[in-house]
C-alpha cells in the first residue's frame, strides 16, 4: 500500500471524514512487470543512460512500454478481487477517481506530486482498470525514470 491510501486509511480509522477506498495490491504491480513484453522493455529503459532520457529514441521507447503496460490484461483473480474490493466499500458503479500510490513516494527525501498520473470521474468497472494501467503506466514517463533515477530509487528497492 503507498502512502496516499496508508494516510487516507490511518486518517479514517482515527475518526477523521475520509473519502472511501481500495487500494490496488503491489503483487498486481509487481506481475505486471514480470509479463514478458513489459519486463523486455524495462530493461531496455533500465540501460539508458541518465542523461538520455529526453532524447526522442528514448521517449518514443518509453512510449512503447507505455502502450505495453496498458495492454496487459489483469488475470481473473485480479479482477474478482479488485471487484469484490469495490463492492465491499460501496464503490462499485460509483464515480472514482485511480490515483498512484507507489510505496517510497512522499517521503521525507522526495515528492512525486504531480509526476504520475491521475484519473477522474471514472465510472464503470472495466473504466476502473483501464485507469489502474493508465497510472501504472504513468511511473515510465520520461519525467518519472528521470526523478526515480535523481534519487535512487530503482536501486533502493525491487519497484519502480
Amino acid at each position: 500500500m503507498g502512502a496516499k491510501a496508508w494516510n487516507l486509511a490511518r486518517a479514517a480509522r482515527w475518526g477523521f471524514l475520509a473519502p472511501a477506498g481500495v487500494a490496488v495490491s503491489v503483487s498486481d504491480y509487481r506481475s505486471l512487470m514480470a509479463h514478458q513484453r513489459v519486463a523486455s522493455l524495462v530493461r531496455v529503459v533500465g540501460e539508458i543512460d541518465p542523461e538520455g532520457l529526453s532524447a526522442p529514441e528514448t521517449e518514443a521507447q518509453l512510449l512503447r512500454l507505455r502502450e505495453q503496460i496498458a495492454a496487459v490484461e489483469f488475470s481473473e483473480t485480479d479482477r474478482a478481487a479488485l471487484r469484490g474490493a469495490l463492492q465491499a466499500a460501496g464503490l462499485f458503479g460509483s464515480r472514482l477517481a485511480v490515483r498512484s500510490s507507489a510505496t517510497g513516494e512522499d517521503g521525507a527525501e522526495q515528492a512525486f506530486a504531480g509526476i504520475h498520473d491521475s484519473v477522474l470521474d471514472v465510472r464503470d468497472f472495466d473504466a476502473v482498470l483501464a485507469a489502474i494501467r493508465h497510472c501504472q503506466a504513468s511511473l515510465w514517463t520520461p519525467q518519472a525514470v528521470a526523478y526515480r533515477r535523481r534519487f535512487a530509487i530503482e536501486r533502493r528497492r525491487s519497484g519502480p
